[in-house]
């Protein structure tokens, strides 16, 4: 029970909320800052296996395109951006507070630093926490984006936002249908779970170089380890993503019929029209715009996680005075 306790104070803390609200912020600034490359990245993803088209095919259409609210041109690319700022904003809080909470409470009982496996198993369990929680808001976000660059299907009434859809999608297919890319999300935990455990060994790797030469890890630094973390992720899991994105975008018609019935049909069905290139459809772009955006996350991440401590530390020692004072 005393151990129970201990955990559960230290889940509540001002560290890992920080690390939450810091993980957040620095996505939200990346995906803003990154969003176009997102854009083309997803219009691959989701286009039909048969489609063999290009970077610049999928670029000269989207400036054709009629963004929603306005016209065609630059805007076009921001399409969808406030759908997928709400499903990462929410996605990395719970992760990154739920990585910090549970490397806390495994440090404190092994009474060691964590290790290279501990760390594996960490973000591991923390991914699956985190795609438990927001698959729905995940699926949702997507078909907003698609949504915005496609128009919606004869029969098909279009999403008015994350709420709508939300509601939309359960009256469709039930809670089943807002799960649906649960399988492939599960499996891409490996994503996140290699893309820190690459990112904190590299980091212990250059905080001995930087206490060697006598001074402290740069903002450019952060942002090259964040690239190659990501890097090695992208590489390893790409398939799984393409599969995401399509099941993802897949929602049930109002006449009961969907494309693939799960993340196995939908793997053997691209693989069969398009082969493996099909599979890394838009690595490319993906590259660009996951690493990329990764690389300024992690380097927002780490000068966020220091001012809102500072700024949590600041309001409760206020708090405290005023409760003092009176």
């Amino acid at each position: 029970m005393d151990s129970l306790s201990a955990d559960l104070g230290r889940i509540f803390t001002y560290s890992n909320f920080a690390d939450g609200v810091a993980g957040a912020s620095g996505g939200i600034s990346a995906i803003t800052l990154f969003y176009p490359l997102n854009i083309i990245r997803t219009k691959l993803q989701t286009d039909d296996p048969s489609l063999k088209r290009g970077i610049s095919d999928v670029v000269e259409e989207i400036m054709r395109s009629k963004a929603e609210g306005g016209g065609g041109g630059f805007g076009a690319f921001y399409t969808g951006w406030k759908g997928q700022v709400i499903a990462l904003g929410c996605s990395n809080f719970v992760y990154f507070y739920a990585y910090n909470c549970l490397k806390v409470i495994v440090q404190k009982r092994n009474k060691a630093t964590i290790g290279p496996v501990q760390n594996l198993a960490v973000g591991a369990v923390a991914g699956v926490i985190n795609v438990l929680l927001t698959t729905p808001l995940w699926a949702v976000s997507t078909r907003l984006a698609v949504q915005a660059k496609k128009g919606t299907k004869k029969g098909e009434e279009p999403y008015k936002g994350m709420i709508d859809g939300l509601v939309q999608m359960y009256k469709l297919a039930g809670v089943r249908g807002l799960w649906k890319s649960v399988v492939p999300n599960l499996i891409l935990v490996s994503n996140p779970t290699i893309h820190f455990f690459v990112y904190e060994r590299v980091r212990i790797i250059m905080a001995k170089i930087a206490k060697k030469r006598g001074f402290p890890l740069t903002m450019i630094e952060f942002f090259l380890m964040g690239a190659l973390a990501k890097t090695v992720a992208t590489f390893f899991t790409y398939p799984l993503q393409v599969v995401q994105s399509q099941l993802r975008n897949d929602a049930k018609k109002p006449n009961g019929k969907q494309k693939y019935t799960g993340t196995f049909d939908c793997l053997i069905k691209i693989y069969d029209i398009a082969g493996w290139g099909g599979l890394f459809r838009g690595l490319f772009a993906k590259l660009w715009q996951t690493v990329l955006t990764a690389a300024f996350q992690f380097m927002t991440f780490e000068k966020m996680r220091i001012y809102v401590k500072f700024v949590l530390l600041w309001l409760a020692g206020k708090q405290k005075a005023m409760i003092k004072h009176k």
